[in-house]
């Protein structure tokens, strides 16, 4: 506690820019500010000064350094490419299309138009076979890969619509014995 007596004069505060924020507190003492801003300048009124305001000129978010952010979906509209629209960092802001809603995005899907697997890279696999119906030669059938997709119920290496005797791989075994 200070008493001062009778003829002391108050101590006197300096301000130099005669903002309200003694220059001891003010961060810019040489540029009229705000006490919300610690006595910088804050054009935009977001709240950020600004000598950090990275958007001096429109007022923004404080964790986006002063900037807006329209779609909110957490990127700066400066730095958005779809600032209408919310999308991820990965991909500069703009949503990650996905047009058959396969879980496999536009950009990586090799059958865009039909809902796939994203095992099979967005294709549809009919008889789940795990052959792309597009690469399967009986895509209503289960196959292997050997086989392009399509039967070979005695495993010979003839798909059945080719093998003359489709339930026995006998034959192929007497034909390789009498060579």
């Amino acid at each position: 506690m200070i008493l001062l007596g009778e003829g002391a004069s108050t101590p006197t505060v300096q301000d130099a820019d005669k903002d309200g924020v003694p220059d001891g507190q003010d961060l810019c003492p040489t540029v009229a500010g705000s006490a919300a801003t610690n006595g910088c300048p804050d054009a935009d009124n977001d709240g950020v000064p600004d000598g950090d305001d990275e958007c001096p000129d429109v007022a923004g978010s404080r964790t986006l350094a002063g900037c807006p952010d329209r779609d909110n979906d957490g990127i700066a509209d400066k730095n958005d490419q779809c600032p209408d629209e919310a999308g991820t960092a990965a991909n500069n802001g703009c949503p990650i299309r996905d047009g058959d809603n396969d879980g496999v995005p536009d950009s990586e899907d090799e059958c865009p138009n039909e809902a796939g697997k994203p095992a099979l890279k967005g294709c549809p696999d009919r008889d789940n076979d795990g052959i792309a119906d597009k690469n399967d030669r009986c895509p209503d059938q289960r196959g292997t890969a050997a086989t392009n997709g399509c039967p070979d119920s005695d495993n010979d290496g003839i798909i059945d619509s080719a093998d003359r005797c489709p339930n026995s791989a006998a034959l192929l075994l007497i034909t390789a014995a009498l060579r």
